[in-house]
C-alpha cells in the first residue's frame, strides 16, 4: 500500500518522502488504505502570489480519494504532511466519524474528506 504522489510544483521535499512511511502506518493504523489516496502539490494561482521568491511561497495540496477532495495552502511540504499526519490520527480515534449522518454508512476516507472540508469553526 503507498500513498501516490503528484506535483506540478516541483519535487516533494526530501524530509517528506523520507517520512512517507511513517505518514503511511498512521494511515493503516486509522483504517486508511494509502492506495486509496492521491496527494497532488501545486503552486498558487498566479492571481494569490506574493510578491517574493518561489521558494517561499505556500503551496497548493489537494488530496484526492474517491470522487471526493479536499485543498489547503500550507507553507511546505513538511507543513502538509503535519497537517495530514494529525487528520489521520483524528480518523484512527473517531474524530472524524463524528460527522457522519448518523443513518448513513460511510468509509473512513470519505469521513476524513468531510472532516477536513468542514467550514472553520466547526468540530
Amino acid at each position: 500500500m503507498q500513498l501516490r504522489l503528484q506535483s506540478s510544483a516541483g519535487p516533494f521535499d526530501p524530509g517528506f518522502i523520507d517520512k512517507l512511511g511513517e505518514l503511511e502506518a498512521a494511515m493503516i493504523a486509522a483504517a486508511l488504505d494509502p492506495d486509496k489516496f492521491t496527494v497532488a502539490k501545486s503552486a498558487l494561482p498566479r492571481s494569490e502570489r506574493m510578491p517574493c521568491s518561489a521558494e517561499t511561497q505556500p503551496r497548493v495540496y489537494t488530496v484526492f480519494v474517491a470522487d471526493e477532495h479536499f485543498t489547503v495552502k500550507l507553507a511546505s511540504d513538511m507543513s502538509f504532511l503535519r497537517f495530514f499526519t494529525l487528520l489521520c490520527l483524528s480518523a484512527e480515534h473517531g474524530e472524524a466519524r463524528q460527522i457522519a449522518p448518523a443513518d448513513k454508512t460511510i468509509t473512513p476516507e470519505s469521513a476524513m474528506i468531510r472532516f477536513a472540508s468542514r467550514p472553520t469553526g466547526e468540530g
